[in-house]
Formats: structure tokens, sequence, C-alpha cells
């Protein structure tokens, strides 16, 4: 009987803090428990996609959740935000006869990437993580995070710059 009730502890603890944490990805996940399989879906019209996998109650909720995230970061949302060329820059073409100001639009010189790792509908924040500097910013929204996520369920072009346009504080996190 302990092992029992040691599996039906383990499960309990789990489904606390697994319901912690699907309240904060930017999915709209189920789950369900069969055994020591956990099975996944992603109800968002997006992807609307079932994940299996093993719980390992020898290991502890904690990392089964972590391997468990790094599974389903591979779905996280991916932003994209576009920078042009900035006023100085486009003066000194013109200066230098590069370009005719009269018939120039700014041209594209960067695009940073985020992924939306982590949403806080309680305090109106989300989390990403820019790909290149690898640094993690929380980000303080204008609106509700569920407008967002509706956003991104509809796959919005310019998804990245809306988040940046909506955005009222930043803190870095780093790496």
């Amino acid at each position: 009987m302990l092992i029992k009730d040691t599996y039906d502890d383990f499960i309990n603890l789990f489904k606390k803090s697994f319901d912690n944490f699907c309240e904060n990805t930017p999915f709209i996940l189920s789950y369900w428990i069969n055994g020591e399989e956990v099975h996944i879906t992603d109800e968002s019209p997006l992807l609307n996609k079932t994940v299996i996998l093993h719980l390992d109650i020898h290991i502890s909720v904690q990392e089964n959740i972590h391997v468990i995230k790094k599974t389903l970061s591979t779905f996280f949302p991916v932003l994209f935000i576009q920078e042009e060329e900035t006023i100085e820059q486009i003066k000194e073409k013109i200066k230098s006869g590069i370009i005719d100001s009269y018939e120039y639009a700014p041209q594209v010189v960067n695009v940073k990437r985020f992924i939306l790792e982590r949403i806080n509908n309680k305090n109106n924040e989300v989390t990403v993580l820019n790909i290149k500097k690898n640094e993690k910013e929380i980000r303080k929204l204008k609106i509700p995070v569920v407008i967002l996520l509706d956003k991104i369920y509809k796959s919005t072009p310019e998804l990245g710059q809306y988040l940046i346009d909506n955005t009222i504080d930043v803190k870095l996190l780093g790496g």
C-alpha cells in the first residue's frame, strides 16, 4: 500500500504544480493522466496538438515539469520585430548620393526574434526571450494579455510590433 500512497501523493503534487504551469503558458492546455503518462493537449486554434509524455515518479515534480516545458517549448510562439533604418541613416544615404530622398522607403536593417515563454494574467505581463541576446524580458502590457494571445491564435501579422507598441515597462532578467 505504501507504493500506491507514494504514487497518489506524487500525482496530487504534480497536478497542483502542473495546473499552475498551464495557467502561465502561452497556450490553452488541457491534460489528463493515465498511469505514468500525461497526455497534454494544446487547445489553441493554431496547433490543436496532443503530446504524450512519461512521468517519472522517481524524480521530483519540478524536474518532470521542466522536461515537459522543454518539450513544449518548441511550440512557443515566436514574435518577429523588424527594425527600419533610422532618420540619421537615411539622411547619410541622401547626403552621400546613394538614394534619392523623394523615392526612398526605409529598409529593414534588423529583425529581432522573441519567444513568448510565459504569461502572467494577474499582473498583465509576458516573459519573452530575446533569441539573439539570450536575455529574458518581462514586459508589462497596457492591454490585457488575453488580447495578445487572441492575436497569436489568429496569427496576426506584425505581432511582434504589436507587443512592442503595447508594452508599458520592460524588466531585463538575463539569460
